[in-house]
């Protein structure tokens, strides 16, 4: 979640900010940052925007409301969020954008064609198209945008395109020109090119409006060629602003040597303070932290004031060089290389203080991906059904509804307190003189808290006090002993309100509609309460595990159960029911928000019952009794809410609290499911149950509701639905209440009666949704050994769940392997290394590419072989697998379970089963990459080690990678795939093979001969011969050459290959070569 700032301002005298900005289809990430700094400097209202590039133009804190087309040189307009709207109408064009603002005035926003060839119809477009879309238009009009045309001779040098329908359109509807209303006669130019000027980015305002004018101006801008208009006016009824109430967080970016060394000398008076509280906690809540947040604010605050003296400085030179442009066309060069170091100053501010998402690669240039990832990640809610079946639009009204609910929901106990049930009341299980559980609250040690810490994960959005992480990790040497002294009196004191205070923030499900049923409240939490649960999170793992607390049932927080043993075991149950000819009924039971609902003082009472160390129960219950949240809507906060009951989502105890919570339960419906052919299966609140008798779905439905009657909990019977599975040719189970469908999705596996058709359902639907991830990565700039990054640790990884628990088709792995190509070879021109050697690793010439044929099978083939106690069929079949494999044995309808016996009849009898072991035995056998089979005198691995040096860049890897593996486009190689019909270079007739392209051709003669020099000052005895050199570099063995120099030559090398690929141009510019290098 991004940091959000109480950044707007009060309105002096109803006063509104308007800018109009033609932004020139600007898409790259950096010139986006620079356009949201521009406006959020300008402190801007209303903006109108002009050559849009994307519909999905995003600016926090603002509405843009987009007209684009396939044209990609669209209209649109950006409100404040707090402004109503309504009315918005758009031209088929894409050059006119209409909106109504709060009723009291008409927005219209144009970009007129261009150019005297189009002069007609830019007339047009005024004539009919404006006045068609302001027919409706309240008193107050505002008509501002990129006219493309002029009204007088003042506004433009020598001749230029005079619009005659534009002049009758204003005059008609008494509007004025804003620049000439304040400013008179005074000429400044929008759009400045060669020797020549015009003012063709205007903003005109109804005749009602242009008393309320107050000031105007224009501003040039390093993202565009345009300046910007910027109107500040007074509407006639200003709309009303509201306080953006978010709150501060540290950004890590602040957390320098230089800062710290600083804060350390504040630390040491801060200490001193102690004597002035009553606690250390006291001290912490209440002294400290406030100490902290203000320090850290103003390091924060300086970076800011820094980046805008920079900022300001080059902004006044470009303006100046603008005023010179006119007269000396060769300022050009100057405009340029200003904009250059603002959109390089914008790009270093924006890595600091944007939140770039976890997919990131190193060395990636920041895309529109990441802010695209960012803005699709951020839970906006625009619609709201509620309970009665209506919907909700206006904020304000969702935003009372959502905290009316939660606040209910949190407050409200529902437990019926006059009945008891004994049935689920626990047994002592811990003994009384149990060690661990009567060391439980002993003193938290420093080593505890450092491991807490490390263990807890980057850049993840703290608490209300705003303090994350990366602050205790990197100051823990100056915090260790205050902070020990804080936790361990929290352990055992009294705690204050605000430790255990939270912020709530809704995200939306996956597949989720517009009900509060689709929303899922997750809690931030202050990293110093989450380190103290962090802290007593293994101890009270060590209990569980040391007395087997909790069922083997329940497969959550429950060592060695695990999430796969679920799905297996039920898939298992399908194929045993079928072979024994009998028919059950597969359960998935809903509780309504489980979480949320859990009854607090059920819960504690029976983990005094279990013989919980009562220190630790009141611990929790302390926690429990002064925890209240804010409730965080569309970006503003809610007042503070008591929260009487649930397990907040996002403590690190809320897993084990919840399957204690549940355990008797559980406990319960395994009482009952309790033959053979019966499986009860829980993973935290995924419940399911199979049975082949109706009687005991009556009785498990029964349970749920009692077991609601004293915690709290409630089934969803509308979400509870069944599948028929086993034998069901015979009468399947019928229950009056519950529905029956055809396919059941437990625990993100698809299932059917049919396994066959269940593995096929789910690679369809995974690989479906696979293509549709890819897809979305594909806009990143990535280099083939960066893309490998993205590939192995977030797009293949989604595949991998379903690929353990279902196997995999050879026709699936073919449509996965095809996507991957896709992915790492999209505008490479053709020119791919097989996939097979990038699966090698990196010192046998591959990038340690997951290759999915592999991976399906060492998955598959680990999960049985590990959960092979817990496989009714498959453990037979696993536990006497031989060589050959015995495939006839196993029944067609279990084709996974065929995969894992051919896979292990070809495995040593005494080789431990891993999927590490597995994969490597299967990427030992693949070929030796073309080139090095090639030529086989080369010492490979020592080449390759070379060219994967960490100290060059990725980009430098990559394109090394690529030549040695002639790989990059050159005559030869397109003429030997038959795409173009010579393999003559274009510059000078030669053959041109790679070793002509980048040394032998006279276009890149003076080129090579200034990279030979560089090369000859970094190791004497350079070889005279430029086709040697060549030879030398182009397989990299470099023998004899320490590793410094080494690391020096080929970083010299690759910026030089690189710098040739890019520049077609038939002469290299020399001197931009030298400053490549």
């Amino acid at each position: 979640m991004d940091t959000v700032t109480n950044n707007i301002r009060t309105i002096v005298n109803g006063s509104c900010n308007i800018a109009s900005i033609n932004i020139n289809t600007i898409s790259s990430a950096t010139k986006l940052e620079a356009l949201k700094t521009f406006i959020r400097t300008m402190d801007l209202d209303v903006i109108f925007l002009q050559e849009v590039y994307h519909t999905d133009l995003a600016l926090p804190g603002y509405n843009v409301l987009s007209n684009v087309d396939a044209s990609r040189r669209g209209t649109a307009i950006a409100l404040r969020d707090h402004l109503k709207f309504s009315h918005v109408e758009r031209s088929l064009d894409s050059r006119l954008i209409c909106v109504r603002l709060e009723n009291i005035a008409t927005l219209c926003n144009v970009y007129a064609p261009s150019g005297s060839q189009r002069g007609a119809e830019r007339e047009e477009f005024f004539n009919r198209t404006v006045a068609f879309y302001l027919r409706n238009a309240c008193p107050h009009v505002i008509l501002a945008g990129d006219f493309n045309c002029v009204l007088k001779s003042k506004d433009v040098t020598g001749g230029g395109n005079f619009s005659l329908a534009l002049r009758n359109a204003v005059n008609s509807m008494g509007m004025s020109d804003s620049w000439e209303a304040l400013r008179g006669n005074s000429v400044e130019f929008s759009y400045i090119t060669s020797g020549s000027g015009s003012r063709i980015d205007r903003c005109y305002v109804s005749s009602s409006l242009e008393t309320q004018l107050r000031t105007t101006d224009m501003h040039v801008l390093s993202f565009s060629d345009h300046k910007a208009l910027t109107v500040r006016l007074c509407l006639p009824t200003p709309p009303n602003r509201l306080t953006n109430n978010g709150y501060w967080q540290l950004r890590p970016h602040v957390l320098t040597e230089r800062n710290l060394e600083e804060f350390r000398c504040k630390w040491n008076n801060w200490t001193k303070q102690r004597r002035n509280y009553g606690t250390w906690i006291s001290w912490w809540v209440e002294f400290a932290k406030p100490k902290i947040k203000s320090f850290f604010r103003w390091k924060t605050n300086e970076r800011f004031r820094s980046f805008h003296l920079h900022h300001e400085l080059l902004y006044r030179g470009l303006k100046s060089s603008y005023e010179r442009y006119l007269s000396d066309p060769n300022e050009l060069t100057n405009i340029n290389r200003i904009k250059g170091k603002m959109l390089l100053l914008q790009r270093r501010f924006s890595e600091d203080f944007k939140r770039i998402n976890e997919t990131r690669v190193c060395g990636e240039n920041i895309s529109t991906f990441q802010l695209e990832e960012r803005r699709r990640r951020r839970t906006v809610i625009e619609k709201l059904n509620i309970e009665d079946g209506t919907s909700l639009t206006d904020k304000d009204a969702i935003n009372v509804h959502i905290r009316s609910f939660f606040s209910e929901l949190y407050t409200t106990d529902n437990t019926d307190n006059t009945q008891t049930d004994d049935t689920f009341t626990c047994t002592r299980v811990i003994p009384e003189d149990c060690e661990i559980n009567n060391g439980c609250m002993e003193e938290i040690t420093s080593g505890e808290i450092l491991y807490a810490i490390k263990n807890s994960q980057s850049r993840k959005s703290p608490g209300p006090d705003g303090i994350p992480k990366e602050f205790y990790l990197r100051a823990f040497d100056v915090i260790e002993r205050e902070l020990g002294l804080v936790l361990n009196e929290a352990l055992r004191g009294e705690i204050p309100r605000s430790f255990v205070d939270g912020v709530i923030v809704l995200v939306r499900k996956k597949g989720g509609g517009d009900a509060m049923s689709s929303i899922r409240p997750i809690s931030l939490l202050n990293t110093d309460y989450k380190l103290l649960s962090k802290v007593i999170k293994p101890r009270l793992d060590c209990i569980i595990g040391k007395w087997g607390i909790i069922s083997t049932a329940q497969k959550c927080c429950n060592k060695p159960c695990n999430i796969f043993q679920a799905v297996l075991s039920v898939k298992e149950r399908v194929v045993d029911l079928k072979m024994k000819r009998k028919c059950g009924k597969l359960v998935s039971f809903d509780l309504s928000q489980a979480f949320d609902r859990v009854d607090r003082g059920f819960l504690f009472n029976n983990m005094v019952s279990m013989g919980f160390n009562p220190g630790l129960v009141g611990l929790l219950r302390r926690f429990g009794d002064q925890s209240s949240s804010r409730i965080l809507v569309n970006g503003s906060l809610s007042p503070p809410i008591s929260i009487r009951r649930s397990v907040r989502q996002g403590d690190p105890l809320s897993m084990h609290l919840f399957i204690l919570y549940l355990h008797p339960l559980i406990t319960r419906l395994e009482g009952i499911c309790c033959d053979q052919d019966d499986l009860v299966n829980a993973y935290a609140d995924d419940i399911s149950v199979v049975t082949t008798s109706s009687q005991k779905i009556e009785l498990v439905r029964e349970a749920f509701e009692a077991f609601g009657r004293v915690s709290g909990a409630r089934l969803n019977v509308d979400k509870t639905i069944a599948l028929d599975v086993g034998y069901t040719t015979s009468n399947a189970i019928q229950v009056p209440w519950l529905r029956t469908v055809e396919r059941l999705r437990l625990l993100g596996i698809l299932f059917t009666n049919n396994v066959r058709e269940a593995m096929s359902l789910n690679w369809d639907l995974l690989i479906h949704h696979f293509r549709q991830l890819v897809w979305l990565h594909r806009v990143r700039d990535l280099n083939v050994v960066q893309k490998v990054v993205p590939l192995n640790t977030f797009l293949l990884p989604k595949l991998w769940f379903v690929a353990s628990v279902c196997g995999a088709r050879a026709m699936d792995i073919a449509k996965v392997t095809c996507t991957v190509n896709t992915f790492l070879w999209d505008g490479s021109g053709g020119f791919r290394v097989p996939l097979q050697q990038l699966a090698l690793p990196r010192n046998r010439g591959g990038l340690n590419l997951h290759l999915p044929a592999i991976m399906a099978k060492a998955l598959l083939t680990n999960r049985y072989v590990t959960e092979q106690d817990c496989l009714r069929v498959g453990g037979q079949h696993i536990s006497c697998a031989g060589n050959p494999p015995n495939i006839a044995a196993v029944s067609s309808t279990y084709p996974c379970l065929r995969i894992v016996i051919q896979q292990l009849g070809y495995q040593p009898p005494s080789a431990t089963i891993t999927t590490r072991w597995i994969r490597q035995t299967m990427t030992e056998v693949l070929l030796e990459p073309k080139v090095s089979l090639e030529n086989p005198s080369v010492n490979w691995r020592l080449l390759w080690r070379n060219i994967h040096r960490s100290c060059l860049s990725s980009l430098q890897r990559s394109t090394l990678f690529l030549l040695v593996n002639g790989k990059i486009s050159h005559g030869e190689l397109l003429h030997r795939m038959n795409r173009v019909p010579s393999p003559s270079c274009s510059f000078c007739s030669a053959i041109d093979t790679l070793e002509h392209k980048f040394a032998g051709c006279r276009r890149v003669a003076d080129a090579w001969q200034i990279l030979h020099q560089r090369i000859s000052v970094v190791i004497s005895g350079c070889p005279s011969s430029s086709t040697l050199l060549f030879g030398l570099l182009r397989l990299p063995v470099l023998n004899g050459i320490n590793a410094g120099k080494r690391s020096h030559i080929l970083s010299l090398f690759a910026n030089y290959v690189i710098h040739i690929i890019g520049n077609n141009d038939a002469v290299i510019d020399i001197e931009v070569l030298r400053c490549s290098l």
